[in-house]
């Protein structure tokens, strides 16, 4: 059973809580505060910790970084917007403002990301009705080795959910091997799951076998591929016991599968095969108050990262940021947070300057021209991401074939 455990100073409310986190199916401990919790960080799946103290931030950190496999959500006053983002820099995995619902708390706690990947998620942190029943449906569905398929738009965070699914099911000490699908050929779902008994073309994604599997866009799936597929999974040995178990497969596609099958590029008993379970990630134009939540949050980690002064997203900017389509959705909402620290550094926000790339001549870093400018955003964005070209590619908004590009001529090798 998952433990969590509740450092929060008030009696009544530590004992609330304790209440409704344990009808949620964990193991929960309390305390009034660090100093007097039952045991270390590493041992609860989860630690709630009130961070209105004075101390309360410090030691959210201590925690966040001392112990990877563990979520960390804090609690404080509603009315402190400015302490949520900054526990979110220090690796909150989610805030709840006080006062909060029983249902918000079991949002945050579905929400947590307890598989191999312990970075924040920030693209599964809502407080919007509609993507807390996704992850709720996510969480169900982990339970099981059922097929899932991701529906939603680019950047919405669709291989963010994939890995929830797969930290979450008795698959995840197993790897989760992610394939594209658009490059696969007429033998390669074959070769992916061992059915090929040459073992030509097997390479890395044998690995899966045991774990998961995610199709990236199964819905660019080439028709010649896709018997490969289907045969694969309806063939009788994916319940034979006595052999390997076959991966389970996860699934992202930005379209309805019936759509593609009404186009003539997807079969209908692929189709079939696939949809046993459908879950669709919203866009954040669906989602206000996690724009705001995100924008924040995203701002404030730039700047950490980057030692810089976070700049003031004012109402103005994000009224101006509401009235935009995001079709990037989070992934272009962290490019323009990126963009933003880089060119308004400590100071308000102009969200058109932040559109267009260039800062307005009275802000703009002295004797800066618009490569040097870019330059500067692409050694930053790599910075940022540890030098992980196809993470740094997704934040600026560009593909890793064009950020390869752009490190060859800046010369950054």
């Amino acid at each position: 059973m998952r433990r969590v455990l509740i450092v929060e100073p008030d009696d009544a409310l530590r004992t609330a809580l304790l209440d409704a986190v344990a009808g949620s199916g964990w193991q929960a401990e309390g305390a009034a505060s660090l100093q007097g919790s039952p045991t270390d960080a590493a041992s609860w799946n989860a630690i709630l910790i009130d961070v209105s103290a004075a101390d309360g931030l410090e030691g959210l950190a201590r925690l966040a970084g001392g112990a990877s496999t563990t979520a960390v959500v804090a609690m404080g006053p509603a009315d402190r917007p400015g302490l949520a983002v900054r526990a979110a820099a220090r690796g909150a995995r989610a805030f709840l403002g006080k006062p909060f619902r029983i249902g918000a708390l079991e949002a945050a706690l579905t929400g947590i990301h307890t598989g191999p990947d312990p970075a924040p998620a920030v693209e599964l942190l809502t407080e919007e009705p509609v993507m807390a029943r996704t992850l709720r449906d996510a969480e169900a569905a982990a339970a099981s080795d059922a097929t899932v398929v991701i529906l939603g738009e680019n950047g919405s965070g669709r291989r963010r959910l994939a890995h929830f699914i797969h930290g979450r099911s008795h698959r995840r000490d197993g790897l989760l091997v992610e394939v594209e699908c658009g490059a696969l050929g007429e033998r390669a779902t074959e070769a992916l799951f061992g059915a090929d008994t040459s073992g030509a073309g097997r390479g890395a994604t044998g690995q899966a076998t045991g774990g998961s599997l995610l199709l990236q866009e199964v819905d660019e799936l080439p028709l010649e591929a896709q018997p490969g597929l289907l045969g694969v999974m309806q063939s009788p040995r994916r319940r034979e016991a006595s052999r390997p178990a076959l991966p389970r497969i996860l699934a992202t596609a930005r379209r309805p599968l019936a759509e593609v099958v009404a186009t003539g590029a997807l079969r209908q008993d692929l189709c079939h095969r696939l949809e046993v379970i459908v879950l669709r990630i919203p866009p954040l134009r669906e989602r206000p108050r996690d724009l705001e939540t995100m924008a924040r949050l995203l701002i404030e980690r730039a700047a950490f990262a980057q030692g810089a002064e976070p700049p003031r997203l004012t109402p103005g900017a994000l009224s101006a940021l509401r009235r935009q389509s995001l079709p990037g959705n989070v992934r272009e909402l962290e490019n323009l947070a990126e963009r933003a620290v880089l060119l308004f550094p400590g100071r308000e926000i102009d969200f058109d300057a932040l559109r267009t790339g260039i800062a307005p001549a009275s802000e703009a870093p002295h004797n800066l021209n618009l490569r040097e400018l870019e330059r500067q955003t692409v050694i930053r964005s790599l910075a940022i991401h540890g030098g992980n070209r196809t993470h740094a590619a997704r934040a600026l908004g560009i593909s890793a074939r064009t950020l390869r590009n752009k490190i060859r001529d800046y010369g950054l090798r």
